[in-house]
């Protein structure tokens, strides 16, 4: 019994098989570039960067407030490394990318589905008509929540941990806002927690004139953008409220803090110091601006 086989035939169906399989995968690559691509653009064209500018004045301030420089991850998964080839539309995409991990890993709770929810809402945000739906996007979402889900550069985890990032992390919640209310009757405030809104700093809050932070996970994030982007600015008093930043933040002075809880319990005040400062048995003399001095409401 003879079999023919003919060897030609099988070769050409193993070659358009395998030129099938190369035309998938190059499509698929295509299309997820051009995806990738579009989420870049997204980023890149979110409100927020309106309101973001260079701390040393340099215009346009784009490139001095690229922070990242990592090698944390290899090159084929980092989306930073990705984003740099797409120009000053890259960069404005990893400030927002940066900005946005920062806020991921303040949060208590960082499962996958909050974190998904948030990249997706802010990439939406800067889609333009007729571009598709966010879902359309879900495999480079996928990537970016497991780089935001990933600790921080080191340097970056540095800044944020240091200790003027929380000024008054010692301070209760009613002692802060009882401050506040006396530094500014009849404003409008937002008492911020990080982790119940996190997409909030990223936006103009509309009629609050002041967030306060509750926390020192949200304070820290608040003084990070005010030091690294010029995004909001510290106020203590009325007169230090502006209207051309993203949001205005309470954050008091030590001195403010000290002599408030000198008047309202005087007790022993700790600052920064393993040294015990015991309050005096007098009133200080010169406390009736409602400002504090420039050396105290300085930005952390």
């Amino acid at each position: 019994m003879s079999v023919d086989i003919n060897v030609g035939d099988i070769i050409r169906e193993l070659r358009e098989t395998f030129v099938g399989v190369f035309t998938w995968v190059r499509d698929h690559h295509i299309q997820h570039r051009g995806r990738r691509e579009r989420v870049y653009r997204a980023l890149a064209s979110h409100n927020a960067l309106t309101f973001m500018g260079s701390p040393s004045g340099i215009y346009p301030p784009w490139e001095s407030l690229d922070y990242y420089r990592s090698n944390h991850f290899q090159a084929r998964t980092d989306p930073f490394l990705k984003a740099a080839s797409y120009g000053m539309t890259g960069t404005k995409a990893k400030i927002m990318m940066l900005f946005l991990w920062i806020i991921v890993r303040a949060l208590p709770d960082r499962d996958e589905s909050r974190v998904r929810s948030l990249v997706s809402d802010v990439i939406s945000k800067g889609l333009g008509e007729g571009e598709s739906d966010v879902g359309e996007y879900k495999d480079v979402v996928r990537e970016l929540v497991a780089c935001f889900c990933r600790p921080l550069p080191q340097k970056i985890e540095a800044v944020l941990t240091d200790p003027t990032m929380a000024l008054h992390a010692g301070l209760d919640l009613p002692s802060l806002l009882d401050m506040f209310r006396q530094a500014f009757p009849d404003v409008r405030k937002l008492e911020y927690d990080i982790s119940e809104s996190p997409s909030a700093l990223l936006h103009r809050q509309e009629g609050v004139r002041v967030l306060v932070p509750l926390n020192p996970h949200t304070q820290r994030v608040l003084a990070w953008s005010m030091k690294k982007l010029s995004m909001g600015h510290r106020v203590t008093c009325l007169e230090n409220l502006r209207d051309d930043v993203c949001w205005n933040v309470y954050i008091p002075g030590a001195f403010l803090v000290f002599y408030y809880h000198y008047r309202e319990h005087s007790f022993i005040f700790f600052y920064r110091s393993s040294t015990t400062i015991t309050a005096p048995a007098t009133s200080p003399s010169s406390t009736s601006s409602s400002c504090t001095s420039p050396a105290s409401s300085a930005a952390p």
